[in-house]
């Protein structure tokens, strides 16, 4: 009997614990920094890009296969820890770790990380390695920007050129790991290809994506048909 004379009083506690007219307490977003990850590892296959010091603004680029290029997503700045993972079912490939590391992102600031050179490197080839490149990213205009990072290892620096072989000059002697600075010009199709710095044959080209119109219900896809694109 002493028991439930102790039920009512029970009662009122847990029903005062359901506060329907309690205040909702906003979260302040902290300062971004804007990352995008590059894989351009030839010989590691899928690979995942995290960070592991925080779950809330923290992208991740997940089975990125060679040649993938992510796009910027928003990331806490500061002092950022990241780790890079084969993309396996094999529990034993995918615990270890082929990058560790610790980023510094200012806020405001767009960086392209860049994973080059190669897994188990052999006789003469540069081991693997992140390369974080900050964007100085152009104003606008009518037309678009572009520009080339050289992500070959263990290769001559670069010459870039615009048109067929032998093209205009865009930028000399790029070295791995490194980007010309961002070159304007008129919306429409055009092609780049490369040289060993100082040699006149073509050693890679290649076309833009012509990107996609955005309409009323999607975003606009840049490319070298869609002004004010970055590239």
């Amino acid at each position: 009997m002493r028991f439930l004379r102790y039920l009512p009083l029970a009662a009122l506690v847990f029903a005062g614990a359901c506060d329907e007219e309690g205040t909702v307490t906003n979260v302040t977003r902290p300062p971004l920094a804007y990352i995008r990850y590059v894989h351009a590892v030839p010989n590691a296959g899928p690979l995942d890009f995290k960070f592991i010091d925080a779950v809330e603004y923290s992208p991740s680029y997940a089975n990125s296969t060679f040649r993938t290029i992510g796009i910027f997503q928003g990331a806490r700045a500061g002092s950022r820890r990241i780790k890079v993972f084969l993309n396996s079912s094999n529990i034993d490939s995918t615990k270890v770790a082929l990058v560790d590391t610790t980023l510094t992102l200012t806020a405001n600031t767009y960086y392209t990380i860049a994973h080059m050179g190669f897994r188990n490197p052999g006789a003469g080839q540069l081991g693997q390695r992140l390369v974080v490149i900050e964007e100085t990213r152009p104003a606008q205009n009518a037309g678009i920007h572009w520009r080339s990072v050289n992500l070959m290892v263990g290769e001559p620096n670069q010459d870039v050129h615009v048109g067929a072989a032998p093209g205009t000059t865009a930028a000399t002697n790029v070295a791995p790991g490194v980007g010309m600075a961002y070159l304007a010009r008129a919306t429409g199709t055009f092609t780049v290809h490369t040289t060993d710095a100082g040699v006149a044959t073509s050693r890679a080209s290649a076309t833009p994506f012509a990107g996609v119109a955005g309409n009323t219900t999607a975003d606009p896809v840049g490319g070298f048909n869609i002004a004010g694109s970055q590239m």
